[in-house]
């Protein structure tokens, strides 16, 4: 089987046959100083750095839809930075709304076309539109916590287990706990507001990434964030998602749903005799 490993990650590597090159990314808010009904939104994306030409361009802008009926807003990219490595560029996406009150509220948002050939969500869901979520309390002084970003391709080697910390940090020091939960899409901003806002639903396709050869074990501490596979087996891309929810005096204040990709590649002078930088 292992030419047909080589051959399925060729293919992956290769830029023109998947749609965007995302790697993940979450929605963080943080309050305005002097208003606790303004906040400043931020869509955080990450995009694969190495995958030629501009990464990223694809997305120059994002739709976003504020809970409670209170409409959609288009948000251009304010920035766009590389790690050092120049493996991953990071997008953000800012916006400053004013909420009609107190309350509860899911922020949601929208980039055009999740990468294809994920292992784990099928082919079902190309074409299927990239969304995240955050869910959070209006009416306190509270910034959402700032989650994992990834510092390189998050290249994973086969057979061998991996215990990935995805811990995040909290500004005001409340307590973080983490549960593994399912990508979500929706249809096309273009399409009229109502149709787009609550279009949002989880993958149905999606699969756990050990679910895919129905072998190992695929876990996160709820308590600590750490990430354990055991193993990897087949090569290529699997999506994760995770929710972190936030707590203070026992009242949970805020969901974000985060999704990152991991990838299981050889190990150097294998077979395959893969080379990461082509992801």
């Amino acid at each position: 089987m292992r030419p047909l490993y080589c051959l399925l990650l060729v293919l992956l590597g290769s830029p023109a046959v998947f749609a965007t090159h995302i790697m993940g990314g979450y929605i963080r808010a943080t309050p305005v100083a002097g208003n606790k009904n303004t906040c400043l939104i931020t869509v955080i994306m990450y995009y694969n750095g190495r995958s030629g030409g501009s990464a990223g361009d694809e997305a120059s802008s994002v739709a976003i839809c504020i809970g409670g009926g209170t409409g959609m807003v288009t948000v251009n990219r304010g920035s766009i930075t590389q790690t050092d490595d120049k493996a991953v560029t990071i997008n953000q996406y800012t916006t400053t709304f004013t909420f009609s009150g107190p309350g509860v509220y899911t922020i949601r948002a929208t980039a055009i076309s999740r990468s294809d050939f994920m292992l784990n969500i099928g082919y079902g869901a190309v074409g299927e539109n990239f969304s995240l979520q955050t869910t959070v309390q209006i009416g306190i002084s509270n910034q959402t916590p700032t989650l994992f970003t990834p510092t390189e391709n998050l290249l994973i080697a086969r057979n061998q287990r991996l215990s990935l910390p995805l811990n995040a940090s909290d500004a005001e020091g409340d307590s973080l706990t983490y549960s593994l939960a399912l990508p979500m899409t929706s249809s096309d901003p273009n399409v009229t507001l109502n149709t787009f806002c609550t279009s949002f639903s989880a993958l149905s396709n999606y699969q756990f990434p050990n679910d895919v050869l129905h072998t190992g074990i695929f876990r996160l501490n709820a308590k600590t964030g750490l990430l354990t596979w055991d193993v990897p087996g087949a090569l290529g891309r699997y999506s994760v998602a995770l929710v972190v929810s936030e707590w203070r005096n026992g009242q949970l204040i805020s969901e974000t749903l985060q999704e990152l990709t991991l990838t299981v590649v050889d190990k150097p002078g294998a077979i395959c005799n893969y080379n990461p930088t082509s992801l």
